[in-house]
This record gives structure tokens, sequence and C-alpha cells, in this order.
């Protein structure tokens, strides 16, 4: 019996896309061949996963949360689980506001939505960044691994082995979500043009990153490694 396999779409919102507050260059360019890979009739998905940033409008991770501090800089950061006041900071990004829980800018764009609706496999929305205290990257947990999201236990109660991931953005939730997934023990696939990155310059690095991590990068979507998935 083949192994079962899913779809992850990540971020692909508002707010991520051109014009929206946190864009990432030529993010809407992959929508189309976003759809055309959810097609059930061309793919052999067991199951497909929406991720969606839903942050409450007081997010720790927006700069305009924190005094004299901009958007893009890094700032330092401990973990919110009590009991670990001496765990290390650590420096991290901070952003300028980005899919607020209701806004229009967290939203999926329309065409997304449409898609979403005739998925005839199990499916799921997994909202992440929930907790106004924590960054969420990974779609499977919070920078800290301190709190979890409800994705591990979807797939494995789906008895996923293979994940295929794209979205946005390549260099943030893409990137920790195929780490995860792979920690996790899942067969992890990230199918590179069907990214967009946030900063253009670091993808070289970014690729790295995921092959230390046991990430296999798909550079083209006609890669045998997707065929055993075509009808």
């Amino acid at each position: 019996m083949p192994e079962k396999s899913a779809l992850l779409v990540i971020d692909i919102q508002n707010d991520f896309l051109p014009g929206g507050s946190l864009a990432a260059p030529d993010g809407d360019t992959i929508i189309p061949n976003v759809i055309s890979l959810i097609n059930t009739n061309h793919y052999n998905w067991d199951t497909i996963v929406f991720t969606q940033d839903w942050h409450p409008k007081d997010h720790t991770s927006f700069a305009s949360n924190h005094a004299d501090v901009k958007p893009f800089q890094k700032i330092p950061f401990k973990s919110p689980k009590k009991g670990e006041e001496d765990k290390p900071e650590r420096l991290e990004t901070v952003w300028p506001n980005h899919c607020v829980q209701h806004t229009h800018g967290a939203d999926f764009p329309d065409t997304l939505t449409e898609c979403y609706r005739g998925i005839s496999v199990p499916k799921t929305i997994i909202q992440k960044g929930k907790l106004q205290d924590r960054d969420y990257y990974s779609a499977f947990n919070d920078i800290w691994h301190d709190d979890s999201t409800e994705l591990d236990a979807f797939l494995r109660e789906n008895d996923i082995k293979n994940v295929y991931v794209v979205g946005i953005a390549y260099d943030f939730c893409v990137k920790y979500t195929c780490e995860s997934a792979a920690k996790l023990g899942y067969n992890t696939y990230v199918i590179k043009p069907l990214t967009r990155a946030i900063d253009l310059d670091g993808i070289k690095e970014n690729d790295e990153y995921l092959r230390n991590k046991g990430v296999t990068i798909i550079e083209d979507v006609s890669d045998e490694k997707l065929a055993h998935l075509r009808k």
C-alpha cells in the first residue's frame, strides 16, 4: 500500500501578497499553480492543509507593540512559559502589523478560498500565532517549542507519511514548517517554485539550511518526485 501524502499550503494570505502589509515579492504569482496542485482530479493527495497566521492585534511580534522599535528590527525575547525565566533570551525579528484576526489581511484571496471549498479529500485550516505572547513560524509549534498546533495530530489521524509544502514565506513559515515536519519524522519536501521569500538575498542560505535538516527541495513541478502523485 503506498504511503499517504499531504499538501501543506502555508500562509497564502492577503497581507503576504502585493499590497499587503508584509508582502513577499511576487507572492501572488504562485497562486494559479498552487490551485492546480490542489486539484485532486489531477493529484492524489490524501489530505490538504491550509495554514493561516491569526494574530491578536496586541501580538508581541508586532513592532508597534514595543516602545521605540521599528519593523524588521531584532529585539530580545524571553520564553513566556512559567518557570523558564532563566532560559536564554533570543533575538527575534519584529514585524509590521499583519494577519490580524478577522481582518482582510488575514483572509485568503478569494480564488484560494473557493478552491479550499472544493477540496474533496480530508482537509483543515490550521491557525497559528493566536497566543499573544509568542511567535509562530512553524505550522506545528511556537518558536519556543512550548505550544503545539493541531497539525501533527491531524496528519497522524490521516496516516500521513509524506508532507509536501508550498506557500509563503520560503525563508520563514515555509522554512520552519519544513524543519518541524522533518524533525517529527515525516518525509518532507518543499516545492520551491511554489514558494516566495521575504529576503530574496538569503535564498541559497535557506536552501542549505533546509537540506541540512533533512528536507528535500523540489526545484521544478515536473520533477519525478511528484510523478507518483499525478493521476
